[in-house]
């Protein structure tokens, strides 16, 4: 990413000069490449010392990662969190549906061909809500083989007392859901 935007950054000086209604369009490239690759460099921290992981909030860490994977694909995204931003899960439920987030996010990237995806998240009355949702070639779920990536989201889910369904068909993206209920603490 950083050198994607260098390379950007060092062509504006010739756009300026040939189209100069393009160099607003590179600046921004240059700054969303930018804050991707500072949220990759703050989880590739927060990987190296796994404890800090629990002390940051789950909207932190979920910003994170939508905003490295931003930079990465250049593909509209929006992150609707709702309630409380300095919320924390129990210790295995954080750690458990960060990395359930990491392992979806990484499985848009590799393989949906997504242009668009949706990240809600949110936590009321005691339940806990993930969805993650693409408009990506999507697969077909009778097919019987989900893959090692979604079959360990699954299990991961249901180590804490989560619950994790999926929607997919092909032309129409997918669909991941993860709820838990269970307690969770303000920052």
């Amino acid at each position: 990413m950083l050198f994607a935007s260098v390379v950007r950054a060092e062509v504006l000086g010739k756009v300026a000069q040939r189209s100069p209604q393009k160099v607003a369009l590179y600046a921004d490239e240059v700054t969303t490449l930018n804050r991707a690759a500072l949220a990759e460099m703050q989880t590739l921290l927060l990987e190296m010392r796994p404890e800090s992981i629990l002390r940051a909030s789950f909207f932190t860490l979920l910003e994170n990662l939508c905003r490295g994977l931003q930079g990465r694909k250049l593909m509209r995204m929006e992150l609707d969190w709702q309630g409380l931003k300095e919320l924390y899960l129990s210790a295995d439920a954080h750690i458990t549906f960060y990395r359930l987030a990491q392992e979806a996010l990484s499985n848009v990237i590799r393989h949906s061909e997504a242009t668009q995806l949706t990240v809600r998240c949110g936590y009321h009355g005691g339940f806990f809500t993930l969805v993650i949702q693409d408009n990506g070639k999507g697969f077909d779920l009778k097919s019987g083989s989900m893959g090692f990536g979604l079959n360990t989201m699954r299990e991961r889910a249901r180590h804490v007392g989560g619950k994790f369904n999926l929607w997919s068909s092909p032309g129409e993206g997918t669909r991941i859901e993860v709820t838990w209920a269970g307690q969770a603490f303000a920052g």
